[in-house]
């Protein structure tokens, strides 16, 4: 196994104990994510995390480890920040181990839609052991896994939520279609996709008991003292409340009650009419909000925030550094993990550059945000 970096015990000792503390809602400030690079390094959030469909079923685990590894020692992990890695097959890469074909153009995972042309009371949906992209992304995982377990937390590929996954493999306009005029067979198929998801999610668990010691996490930024994820439903964003009841939540309560540290991806404003079913899902520890494109950013919602965090949940975002600064001044900051980035001249946000964020720790020092 190799040591990739060289964090002291002491370190990590006092980043899990913070992370566990913020877990139990007892950490008395927000926790401060930054992931940086070197300013002319050249590097970004891509090079770390790229897109592992790009490289194929014939690429060996090994190649690619050797290629993201230099990228991951030249990350400045500050703040409340722990190296990580987590395996980038798209959104939904569950789809592909259910069948569809999947390809990647320009970084975007793309699903073909595999059974659009079948009746849905025909189709039956479970697990092929064998199917190639399930066997490579276990593959590549315990590849990670027994490297660099010891060195940085190996995080889980983003599976997909489960009416996200049937939209890859039915086609979002036909789905659409299936959950008014056959409902109950969409229930069926959410129920089959769930059982596979978290099927694939025990395996990876496995693995990752195996070797890695020094955590969990998922895509996102959320360290883990335990199994947990970043579950969603974007699919959510197109049904309303009722169908929401209907077709997401008994399975995201399912998926919630067979980890320890279940959080949602709470994406665009179209999908916060299902935000009160959602708090009151006792398990689900907490919500990531994410506005979404042209939508003010995560520090202009405050009554949004509040509200998560008056029901008790816990509130993850990626905001500026000043972003950051009106969190902290106008909520206090408790129960939040401020995942901090920066804006390029396009408008798209980007890694801090390390001049970038100790400069935005100095801040936030001066706010009273001591870590």
């Amino acid at each position: 196994m190799t040591t990739l970096l060289q964090f002291s015990s002491d370190h990590w000792h006092k980043l899990q104990n913070d992370w566990a503390l913020w877990w139990q809602g007892k950490l008395d400030r927000p926790l401060i994510v930054i992931e940086a690079f070197d300013a002319h390094s050249g590097l970004t959030y891509e090079h770390l995390y790229p897109n592992l469909v790009q490289f194929g079923l014939n690429t060996s685990a090994k190649k690619i480890l050797d290629q993201i590894e230099p990228v991951i020692q030249s990350v400045h992990w500050l703040g409340d920040a722990y190296p990580r890695w987590w395996l980038n097959f798209g959104p939904g890469i569950l789809a592909a181990f259910l069948g569809s074909q999947v390809n990647c153009v320009n970084g975007v995972t793309w699903f073909a839609p595999s059974l659009h042309n079948k009746e849905l009371r025909t189709i039956t949906l479970s697990l092929d052991p064998n199917a190639p992209w399930y066997r490579y992304t276990l593959t590549v995982f315990e590849a990670a896994v027994q490297r660099w377990g010891n060195s940085i937390v190996i995080g889980y590929p983003d599976l997909g939520g489960i009416l996200d996954i049937l939209a890859s493999l039915r086609g979002t306009d036909k789905l659409l279609l299936d959950v008014v005029d056959t409902p109950e067979e969409v229930s069926r198929l959410c129920s089959e996709i769930t059982r596979t998801w978290l099927e694939v999610f025990k395996q990876l668990n496995q693995i990752h008991n195996s070797s890695a010691t020094l955590g969990f996490s998922s895509w996102a930024p959320l360290w883990m003292p335990n199994s947990g994820y970043m579950l969603q439903c974007d699919f959510s964003y197109m049904i309303s409340p009722r169908m929401f009841q209907k077709f997401v939540l008994p399975d995201l309560v399912t998926c919630c009650q067979e980890m320890h540290f279940p959080f949602y991806h709470l994406d665009g404003k179209g999908q916060l009419v299902h935000l009160k079913s959602l708090l009151e899902i006792e398990q689900l520890k907490g919500i990531q909000w994410i506005p979404g494109d042209g939508a003010p950013p995560a520090e202009d919602w405050l009554e949004l925030l509040d509200e998560i965090r008056q029901k008790q949940k816990l509130c993850q975002v990626y905001v500026t550094p000043a972003g950051a600064q009106k969190i902290v001044r106008e909520l206090g900051g408790q129960g939040f993990v401020l995942s901090l980035w920066e804006k390029d001249d396009n408008g798209r946000y980007r890694n801090l550059t390390l001049q970038e964020a100790e400069i935005a720790l100095e801040t936030l020092h001066k706010e009273g945000i001591s870590i």
